[in-house]
């Protein structure tokens, strides 16, 4: 297992995040997703970045190498 490669890391943070926090922090997205009534999915494909906002639950970032971002959407994560 140690010799396998990392395709991503998934952060939880214990402080709830919004879109206002994310902008500020990591600039505008270049995609916004509505996946439900309280979850939105922000999209950096340049940092290899989604971001999770869940209003009623635990706010999630992921990252992988930029030139993998498409595995973010091909996830759902």
């Amino acid at each position: 297992v140690l010799k396998m490669p990392i395709f991503s890391i998934s952060f939880i943070p214990s402080a709830s995040l919004d879109a206002e926090i994310a902008t500020a922090r990591f600039g505008n997205p270049d995609e916004r997703v509505r996946l439900s009534e309280t979850v939105e999915q922000l999209f950096y494909a340049n940092k290899g970045l989604s971001i999770t906002l869940d209003d009623k639950g635990r706010d999630v970032l992921q990252y992988v190498a930029p030139r993998d971002s498409a595995r973010l959407r091909a996830t759902g994560q």
